[in-house]
């Protein structure tokens, strides 16, 4: 019952691997179609996109200084006015001179009749309307130096951009040798299963015989169990992996059998530094952009020069106020800001230096990783040939086992361990290839070339 399990399952594994599309029915999918469906669903890149917008509109809002800006004013007014004049006292200092006149009059005439006090209103309506222009003509070379600086953060975001298609390049390439070496350990296991199966046949045929004792038999059945828990603990990992890649991609169920993988190693050029990193790049566009503000905000002191015109019309009651026209150039010297500018000179100098001394300290600092990556990928090839040499000693020993065991000359426990090294020298191998590959991604990322071209990922 035990045989027939294992046969079972190294059979199902090895169509798996052999014949996924036909058994599946489903299309294969290449490094650049998956890693171009994961670009596609990053949230980052879609609010760096974003981030461009957002400048492009800074841009056009910085050019819409020079355009003219219209104001059209006008408005209706209606006025009343009630007022209280001290008649009396006003006017009786004036009628000295006729009021002896007055009072020798057959009916005399006294001051009195004068009211103590008088009330009358007086109204009226208004009329107006006013339309202006006015147009910059020189900003004092604030509009062309900030356009500069907006330039220069449109080159950040851009170098953002490029670091992380990087990051998410490495990750997906990451992923893609993760696959490969899943695979290959797979093919591995598989194999050892099958040899393990056709040992076990001839060691039952030989207990049978009475040629071995019971417990050789029984060390078979344990390294079948060894086996099969190398095989749950693979499958474990394939499945997670799945899973990742199927998130990152949007493809529902995606499988690793349907990925089309290079096997070879990786080859890379180790000239060259790493000035074509997109962080230096961000961080030097940032000076230069801060180089460019620090200037436009020296630029405030110098005179700003503007054309301006108007058409006017008033209208008060009955009394028309011709229209009006005006036209004209004005300019504007701030003389003194209140220190204003002097404190933002000051704050940009201190920004221009935090910068610099960021650009100094990533430089030593991508220097230092770029050393130790192509360290471990020199590293990584010297391993990797000491394990291919490793497997081709562990299967002649594997077949001198097989051939002596055959004749009687060793136990079937040395057989096993045979057996053991091979399939653990394999396993090393897939490690190894794997570690050289990752290497290899380290060191074009070191040097800023990680790009679909240079993987060269089917």
């Amino acid at each position: 019952m035990d045989n027939f399990r294992i046969i079972s399952k190294s059979l199902l594994l090895l169509i798996a691997l052999t014949c996924t599309q036909f058994a599946y029915g489903q299309e294969r999918w290449t490094f650049e179609e998956l890693a171009g469906l994961a670009e596609q669903r990053s949230h980052q890149k879609s609010q760096m996109d974003s981030q461009l917008e957002l400048v492009q509109i800074e841009k056009q809002m910085l050019k819409s200084t020079y355009l003219p800006k219209l104001e059209l004013a006008g408005g209706y007014a209606a006025f009343r006015s009630d007022m209280e004049l001290q008649t009396r006292s006003l006017l009786t200092p004036h009628l000295g001179s006729v009021l002896p006149a007055l009072e020798q009059l057959p009916i005399p005439i006294s001051p009195d009749i004068i009211p103590e006090t008088s009330k009358f209103s007086m109204g009226n309506n208004y009329w107006g309307a006013n339309i202006s222009a006015n147009m910059v003509l020189f900003s004092g070379l604030k509009v062309p130096r900030y356009m500069k600086a907006l330039e220069q953060k449109k080159s950040v975001v851009n170098a953002q951009k490029e670091m992380h298609s990087t990051e998410l390049l490495l990750e997906f390439a990451s992923y893609y040798d993760r696959a490969l070496l899943i695979r290959q350990s797979e093919e591995v296991l598989v194999n050892a299963a099958e040899r393990l199966d056709r040992q076990k046949l001839t060691a039952e045929s030989a207990f049978g015989n009475g040629l071995i004792p019971r417990h050789e038999l029984e060390k078979i059945t344990l390294a079948m169990l060894k086996l099969e828990a190398k095989q749950e603990e693979l499958a474990n990992s394939k499945s997670i992996l799945e899973r990742k890649l199927s998130q990152l991609t949007g493809v529902k169920d995606l499988r690793l059998d349907q990925l089309e993988i290079n096997s070879a190693e990786r080859k890379v050029q180790l000239d060259g530094g790493f000035e074509d990193r997109a962080e230096l790049k961000a961080l030097n566009s940032a000076y230069e952009a801060e180089q460019w503000k620090y200037k436009a905000i020296k630029s405030n002191h110098i005179p700003k020069v503007a054309a301006f015109s108007g058409f006017r019309y008033d209208q008060i009651g009955n009394v028309t106020i011709y229209p009006s026209a005006y036209v004209g150039v004005g300019l504007k010297w701030e003389i003194f800001d209140g220190l204003h500018t002097n404190h933002a000179i000051k704050k940009a100098k201190v920004e221009q230096r935090m910068l610099s001394e960021r650009i100094a300290e990533t430089e030593e600092l991508l220097a230092l990783a770029e050393e130790k990556s192509i360290q471990d990928y020199r590293q990584s090839e010297v391993q990797l040939k000491l394990s291919r040499k490793a497997t081709e000693i562990a299967d002649k020993q594997l077949e001198i086992a097989k051939k002596e065991f055959s004749l009687g000359l060793i136990k079937l426990s040395e057989l096993l361990t045979a057996e053991s090294d091979y399939q653990e020298a394999m396993l090393e191998w897939t490690q190894a290839l794997y570690n050289q590959r990752q290497a290899a991604l380290k060191v074009l990322e070191g040097k800023g070339r990680l790009s679909m071209d240079q993987l060269a990922i089917q």
